[in-house]
């Protein structure tokens, strides 16, 4: 049991925080070996107004999703809802993850 909690407490708030940086730097670099680009840590330090949105909405969906997987816990009827809820929460984070990576580049590019 102390796996899992450390799992939960630890490992997942850094997937949350980390991934859109690091995804978000792979795509930039154009390279799955580089993880941790330049311009996007710019990106991060100097338009924190352009992240901060972006770690609210994927809460919300975080929230969302993890709010409809407690419908399991109910009955099996719901798995059809849960998979539906799923599918939108990943297209809504990804759509807002890209949303963010041009709103970076176009702000990098005018500066």
């Amino acid at each position: 049991m102390p796996y899992i909690a450390c799992f939960v407490l630890i490992v997942l708030p850094f997937q949350f925080l980390l991934y859109p940086f690091f995804l978000i730097s792979m795509m930039e670099s154009n390279s799955i070996f580089l993880p941790a680009s330049r311009e996007v840590f710019e990106g991060l330090k100097r338009f924190p107004s352009m992240w901060i949105p972006f770690y609210c909405e994927s809460g919300v969906v975080l929230l969302v999703v993890v709010t409809s997987s407690a419908l399991l816990a109910f009955s099996f009827v719901f798995c059809p809802i849960v998979a539906f809820v799923h599918t939108v929460g990943l297209l809504v984070y990804h759509r807002a993850l890209g949303r963010l990576s041009y709103r970076l580049a176009t702000a990098i590019a005018k500066s």
